[in-house]
């Protein structure tokens, strides 16, 4: 499962460098902000009960 969990975190860097990349004026800065917490949030293993789902 922490494979998974990496899998993720590395799709949620990309995803903040698309929209850092894309950033106009301000326009997504919420995005930013949600994505960069998100990412803080699985650094310091505070979601890893959500992302641990057994099938």
């Amino acid at each position: 499962m922490r494979f998974c969990n990496s899998l993720m975190l590395l799709l949620l860097n990309f995803l903040l460098i698309v929209l850092n990349s894309f950033q106009t004026v301000c326009n997504h800065c919420c995005y930013v902000a949600a994505y960069s917490f998100m990412l803080q949030a699985m650094e310091f293993g505070l979601i890893d009960g959500i992302l641990e789902t057994e099938y």
